[in-house]
């Protein structure tokens, strides 16, 4: 089963670290915000709003694809993100309709990685779930600083920042555009308690110091020091280069119409007209009955065949293929219908049915499993002793015989 791998790398206060390490995310409830970007590149991005929806990601994940989303039309537009599951069965895709780059970004050919940043608007609007969910950009008005680390032989500069760390797994390939998130404590105006809550401080844009084993082979970067897998290893050449999102708040909000306050406050909720709280709640009862749902398929298989008796009844088979009802409308005028059965309308019940052009189908009164045994009294097929127990306590047409 293909899983989607979500690389979501969490800068935590007084710790610069990836928490989930290039793993598999195997629930999408730690990470509503993040969004697939599969066309034009395979990349991540982050949620901001709903209605519209827009998602904030790496301006190279869309700047080069050569055709705006403008340029195809609504059936053939081949840009599109996934969202809501980590299995790729169950993720919903929606079209991109439109992005904009930062305009520093490439100007007159000169690309500014400072600037790696862009805004993609989604064709449809989401609903808000516990596995959709928005976002807040940490401001710089946010009154706790963020931790720093020296990183040696890069030039220092406002729009980026830097992670480093000796741990062995790092951003892939794929993880362009993924946010870089700090979790915080601020105080919830509706219950008047503490919360952690996720901010989005950074963008992925490049990955320095690694190297890919073969060119034609994507895979995770290798860092150019042999020894870096090693534990005693007391350096880490690789560096992943993170723009700024506190300094591209004026930009994001200009772009998106939201106001700079509320990409930033965590308690803001963004227009989302298609949806409220119960189609959040009524889409996960859905997944979750359809995962039950495949369950119970996979364990009546193992069960034998007893189990499909209520289903394959063969008087219901019978009757459902010989009975004729027509729907007659009444002469008033309502919107019921009468049914009226032919009074040469043939069932079991009156044995006027003509002889079949088919062969007869031997199959067990009871379960409906194939079956050669044969009741001397009606004259009914069984397969072994218990349904011919059942059928002799509950259906046996001793007249017929």
């Amino acid at each position: 089963m293909m899983k989607l791998i979500l690389t979501i790398l969490l800068y935590i206060l007084n710790v610069v670290s990836g928490i989930q390490y290039g793993t598999n995310v195997l629930n999408i409830n730690q990470y509503p915000f993040y969004i697939m970007i599969g066309n034009p590149h395979i990349c991540g991005g982050t949620l901001l709003s709903y209605d519209p929806p827009f998602v904030l990601t790496a301006a190279h994940c869309v700047a080069d694809s050569g055709l705006q989303p403008s340029n195809f039309t609504k059936e053939k537009n081949p840009y599109f993100v996934n969202y809501y599951d980590v299995h790729r069965e169950n993720q919903k895709s929606v079209s991109i309709i439109n992005w904009t780059v930062h305009p520093l970004y490439n100007v007159s050919g000169t690309v500014n990685m400072n600037y790696d940043v862009a805004i993609v608007q989604l064709a449809t609007p989401l609903k808000k779930s516990d596995r959709v969910k928005r976002v807040p950009l940490w401001s710089p008005t946010i009154a706790r600083p963020l931790p720093t680390r020296d990183i040696t032989k890069f030039e220092p500069t406002s729009n980026v920042e830097a992670r480093s760390d000796t741990e062995q797994h790092i951003a892939c390939h794929g993880d362009s555009g993924s946010p870089l998130v700090v979790y915080d404590t601020v105080l919830d105006p509706v219950t008047h308690k503490n919360v952690t809550v996720p901010f989005v401080v950074g963008n992925l844009a490049r990955i320095f110091g690694a190297h890919d084993e073969s060119p034609t082979k994507l895979t995770c970067p290798i860092p150019h020091q042999i020894n870096h897998h090693s534990l005693n290893s007391s350096q880490n050449t690789v560096y992943e280069s993170f723009c700024n999102t506190a300094t591209m708040l004026d930009w994001i909000s200009d772009t998106t119409d939201i106001p700079v306050d509320s990409l930033s406050d965590p308690f803001y909720s963004p227009p989302c007209t298609s949806c409220s709280k119960k189609d959040g709640a009524d889409e996960e009862a859905v997944l979750n009955n359809n995962n039950k749902k495949k369950g119970l398929r996979k364990s009546r298989g193992q069960r034998g065949h007893n189990i499909y008796s209520t289903k394959t009844n063969l008087n219901s088979l019978l009757e459902e293929s010989v009975s004729f009802l027509y729907k007659k409308k009444s002469k008033k005028k309502t919107n019921f219908f009468t049914i009226k059965k032919p009074v040469t309308a043939h069932c079991y019940q009156t044995c006027q049915v003509t002889p079949s052009i088919y062969p007869a189908r031997r199959f067990c009164s009871v379960c409906g499993f194939i079956s050669d045994y044969k009741c001397l009294k009606c004259g009914m097929k069984y397969c072994s002793t218990k349904c011919l127990s059942t059928h002799t306590e509950t259906r046996c047409l001793k007249w017929t015989a």
